[in-house]
């Protein structure tokens, strides 16, 4: 299999220390592990719940604009009172947004995200995500 040829602290200038194990064998590609992702991965696999929690940046990753970027219109169709004074305007603006939404690729995060849901990690979603996983409130 393999022998750990060295354990060590790896640090670098103004981040806090990491212990890292050097892993190499007969046969065995020489392999670095992080003991800190390790733990970080135990924890996760047993999380009986797990909330994510992202910000307009992680739609903003998949080409989508932000609430700072949108048009001038999003923040007055957002005010339900618009559907009453501009119906047809109304519906035309958000039957556009949500296309795009709709039609907007998600970028990697959110295939990482959908392959914890299926090893029966729950999330609560919002925006794009269009993952398999039940979203509990």
């Amino acid at each position: 299999d393999g022998s750990c040829l060295a354990c060590f602290h790896f640090t670098k200038q103004g981040m806090p220390s990491r212990l890292i194990a050097a892993v190499g064998g007969e046969g065995v590609e020489i392999l670095s592990l992080d003991f800190d992702i390790i733990h970080a991965a135990k924890v996760l696999t047993e999380a009986n719940y797990l909330l994510i929690t992202a910000g307009a940046g992680f739609s903003a990753d998949s080409g989508l604009i932000t609430y700072e970027d949108m048009p001038v219109e999003y923040r007055d169709f957002c005010d339900p009172s618009s559907l009453i004074d501009e119906p047809v305007k109304f519906q035309q603006f958000w039957i556009e947004f949500s296309r795009t939404y709709l039609y907007t690729t998600p970028h990697r995060g959110y295939n990482i995200l959908d392959e914890w849901c299926k090893r029966t990690i729950s999330s609560l979603r919002s925006n794009i995500e269009s993952l398999d996983c039940p979203a509990y409130l």
